[in-house]
């Protein structure tokens, strides 16, 4: 073999393994934008989540429903007792923009409510009641307010 010969080999050769060692770069250059998923029952989150709970990790948990953000956090909790660091933010019903759970009133309604829910987060006690008045549901107060063992004490 000639000199020549090897050195076209050899090109040949390095060309094949760099187009093997940048394939997985390609591919995921290719590959469509991963959707956010919800941390409880993992359904793709259409416009954003409706709960996002944060620990004292420094990741978040992105939930599509009050309810199902509320079956996570008792998976996740010691019986009967406050999860430290944890804090809940929810989608204000009215804007959609994210409000703190001792900021917000839920009310019980059927309207537009993702199925098996029926929760809704509002920044204002005014519009809470305006749903109500509206569309019928009830305000959860008290002891039928979502994340009890999530709040400040």
């Amino acid at each position: 073999m000639t000199g020549g010969r090897r050195l076209v080999q050899r090109a040949w050769v390095v060309a094949a393994f760099l187009a093997v060692a940048f394939l997985p770069v390609v591919a995921s250059a290719l590959r469509p934008p991963t959707r956010e998923r919800c941390a409880g029952d993992g359904v793709v989150l259409v416009g954003g989540p409706t709960v996002r709970i944060t620990d004292a990790t420094p990741s978040s948990h992105a939930f599509c429903s009050v309810r199902c953000a509320e079956r996570w956090v008792a998976a996740h909790s010691v019986a009967g007792q406050r999860a430290p660091g944890r804090h809940v933010l929810l989608k204000d019903d009215r804007t959609g923009a994210e409000i703190g759970l001792a900021d917000a009133w839920f009310v019980w309604s059927r309207v537009g409510s993702p199925p098996g829910d029926g929760v809704r987060a509002f920044l204002r006690r005014e519009d809470a009641d305006a749903h109500v008045a509206t569309f019928g549901g009830t305000l959860l107060e008290g002891a039928r307010r979502p994340f009890p063992l999530t709040e400040s004490p």
